[in-house]
């Protein structure tokens, strides 16, 4: 496996939780790796809880949103709560429907949820008009 040396900086707090595991680089690699693994599951796991229009509306709503360590859990719930009714009508979504599901995620899958979401804009970026719709359902299955 090819390797690339990386510099960044990290926030004290982070630091400390790092150097409680041991070396710092190893540390970093593993948690990586044992997060994205994580996501990787739980995205396969919600595949089949969201609709396109759900995934769509979601994805709207969060458009330039930072979803900080702080934001995960509920943050997904609380964006959904405060949305304009305007959104759930354009993407023809059950307001109740949606909450419920959301309500019912685990802080892992919201996680996943997430970084989908924050990929998806991503993506946005280098292909526009992208319908989230289509590709969403692609990233939960693990497919992009």
């Amino acid at each position: 496996m090819s390797q690339k040396r990386l510099n960044f900086w990290l926030p004290e707090e982070l630091i400390k939780q790092l150097k409680a595991r041991g070396k710092m680089s190893e540390a970093v690699r593993e948690g990586m790796s044992r997060y994205y693994a994580m996501l990787d599951w739980e995205r396969r796991q919600l595949q089949d809880k969201l609709t396109a229009e759900e995934l769509s509306l979601l994805a709207d709503i969060c458009n330039g949103a930072a979803f900080t360590s702080g934001m995960i859990p509920l943050g997904l719930l609380a964006d959904a709560e405060d949305a304009e009714p305007a959104y759930y009508e354009k993407w023809k979504v059950d307001r109740k429907a949606l909450l419920k599901k959301l309500d019912s995620l685990t802080a892992c899958q919201e996680a996943a949820l997430v970084d989908a979401i924050e990929r998806f804009w991503e993506a946005v970026v280098h292909v526009p008009n992208m319908n989230p719709g289509e590709l969403l359902p692609s990233m939960l299955a693990g497919l992009i």
